[in-house]
């Protein structure tokens, strides 16, 4: 990890045949990824951070990418910033065939920021390139993003290819981040976080030997927005064993459906197995692109192996559909088996509490995931 990184921002083919044009992107959503991008480049501006921008050609008569042709051309967020250098390419990499090799080490630079079009293809090429000329290299994979494809060997949607191109990205070749964690990483001038290879398949292995699972076919759970009605159900639910019977409050009236469901910055919600309420969970925002969850599974399916599926499902939107960068929760010291099974999808411990349940002194452990190091099994 580089210590005081000196960062370039490389923005990689926002043009419009991705936004308006004959390739577009659908994941994540393109307006956001050009707010982001837009982010990005203001970001890097203010903390004198150059900006590359790159710029992909196709012969005359493609049907993307047309040299001269409105497709081709720069999206307007690109065209009205400032940037230090530009490069036109014509294949994936923009280091191949380009200046940009040179450019970075008259620069001093040894940490690259990729932002642009497509992940899988012109970033990821561009991200393996530079760390194999030894470079330190960061994603924002909120200021990115891919398309469907179908192939004679099988199809993937966009965000299948996305989700599986940043994780393997964060095992060794980049810092996979979000906009808003490289914001925050460039005013502190830190370094973000990758990882390696052998411990990205250690926690892979540990995942499936959960209790209850390994040899068990993994119950589907949906989950869907808690209604109304749903509230009276919940508050009918059996009570936990003796162990955990100071859980029952946030069933009942009071709990925490009284405390989230009427705020606007919190979401509920119902996960069923086969059309049957089993646990609900909540995720209340507590920053901008952060939230606490909350996960409350009914007695009676505790100890089935049913809470991973839940809580992977909540964490899947919160990272996805909410476009969150941290979820953090607590959990009862008491309650090993949710602590071993929060580990396992990547938590950290972040420290201790205390809080008073029913008139009782109860320790809690803090608990906490950045969307990066989370990847959706």
């Amino acid at each position: 990890m580089t210590l005081n990184p000196r960062r370039a921002l490389i923005v990689i083919d926002v043009q419009n045949d991705y936004v308006t044009g004959n390739l577009p992107i659908e994941y994540p959503d393109v307006a956001c990824s050009l707010v982001n991008i837009a982010r990005a480049m203001d970001a890097a501006r203010a903390q004198r951070i150059p900006a590359i921008v790159v710029q992909n050609t196709s012969p005359v008569g493609s049907p993307i990418f047309a040299k001269g042709t409105s497709g081709w051309e720069l999206h307007d967020i690109i065209r009205t910033r400032q940037y230090s250098h530009y490069i036109e390419k014509n294949l994936p990499s923009a280091f191949a065939g380009t200046d940009l090799s040179d450019w970075l080490k008259q620069e001093g630079i040894d940490t690259l920021t990729v932002a642009g079009f497509m992940t899988h293809n012109c970033d990821d090429s561009t991200i393996k390139h530079a760390m194999h000329a030894g470079l330190a290299v960061e994603f924002l994979s909120d200021a990115s993003g891919a398309v469907p494809y179908v192939t004679r060997i099988g199809q993937a949607t966009a965000e299948e290819i996305h989700r599986v191109f940043t994780v393997v990205m964060q095992t060794r070749f980049a810092a996979v981040t979000s906009t808003d964690e490289w914001i925050a990483a460039l005013k502190s001038q830190r370094a973000l976080p990758r990882d390696n290879i052998y411990a990205s398949n250690q926690r892979a292995r540990r995942l499936v030997s959960v209790p209850h699972e390994s040899n068990t076919t993994a119950p589907t759970i949906l989950l869907r927005l808690l209604a109304e009605k749903d509230r009276g159900t919940i508050e009918q639910w059996p009570p936990y064993p003796f162990e955990f019977e100071g859980l029952d409050y946030a069933l009942r009236k009071g709990g925490w459906l009284d405390e989230f469901c009427d705020k606007t910055e919190a979401r509920c919600f119902i996960a069923e197995e086969s059309g049957e309420p089993i646990a609900f969970t909540i995720l209340a925002k507590t920053g901008e692109y952060e939230a606490e969850m909350r996960v409350a599974l009914r007695a009676d399916k505790t100890g089935l192996g049913l809470g991973r599926n839940v809580t992977t499902e909540t964490l899947a939107r919160g990272f996805g559909e909410l476009g969150l960068s941290r979820i953090h929760l607590i959990v009862r010291k008491n309650n090993q088996r949710a602590i071993h099974l929060y580990q396992r999808l990547g938590f950290d411990a972040q420290g201790e509490c205390c809080k008073i349940i029913k008139g009782h002194s109860v320790q809690f452990q803090i608990m906490s995931l950045l969307r990066c190091d989370y990847a959706r099994k």
